[in-house]
C-alpha cells in the first residue's frame, strides 16, 4: 500500500522528496533532503510515538505536506523542523 501511495504522489505532485515513517523509523524514499531534517523528523517521531506516515514537498505547490494520520501538534513540529533546516 505504501509503495502505491509513493507512486501516486510522484505522478500527481512531482515531489522534491518523499519521507516515509514506518514502524517509527524515518527514511528518505525519494529525492534529496538534508540529513538534519531527517534527524529532526526522527526525534519528533520518537518523542511523539508516531508509527506511520508520509511527508513530502511538492514542487508545484512549493510546500510540505504531512499525512493526516499524524496528530496536528506533531505535524506543526515537523513543519517547524522543515523551516529551520532550510
Amino acid at each position: 500500500m505504501i509503495k502505491f501511495r509513493i507512486t501516486l504522489i510522484k505522478i500527481l505532485f512531482n515531489p522534491k522528496f518523499i519521507i516515509v515513517i514506518k514502524d517509527g523509523r524515518v527514511t528518505n524514499e525519494y529525492g534529496n533532503v538534508k540529513q538534519i531534517f531527517i534527524n529532526d523528523c526522527q526525534d519528533i517521531v520518537n518523542a511523539n510515538e508516531i508509527l506511520n506516515g508520509l511527508i513530502y514537498f511538492g514542487k508545484y505547490s512549493n510546500r510540505i505536506t504531512i499525512s493526516k494520520n499524524i496528530p496536528q501538534s506533531s505535524r506543526q513540529k515537523l513543519r517547524n523542523a522543515w523551516s529551520f533546516s532550510n
